[in-house]
């Protein structure tokens, strides 16, 4: 398999793992969203930095999914990633 295909499988399961954890906060009765970097409109929202703040600023959580979208692109981080907060707060 080419690593870009690759790549795509992988972002695809991190959307499923998006909507697994979604639905499992639902259940507990928290207010969720699912961003995409993807497109996969009849399942997810896509990113949209000004809409996941304004769920934020509802007190949804927002979970976002499929990396940057972009195949063969790391991301490697060495410190905790901090929440995504309002700029208005």
């Amino acid at each position: 398999m080419d690593r870009i295909t690759a790549d795509y499988i992988g972002m695809l399961v991190s959307v499923m793992n998006a909507l697994s954890r979604q639905q499992s906060l639902k259940r507990s009765g928290t207010s969720t969203r699912t961003q995409s970097s993807i497109a996969i409109p009849s399942v997810v929202e896509p990113y949209v930095r000004a809409r996941a703040l304004k769920h934020l600023d509802k007190g949804k959580v927002v979970i976002f999914a499929a990396g940057s979208g972009n195949p063969c692109l790391r991301l490697i981080r060495q410190q905790p990633i901090e929440p995504l907060r309002s700029e208005q707060t």
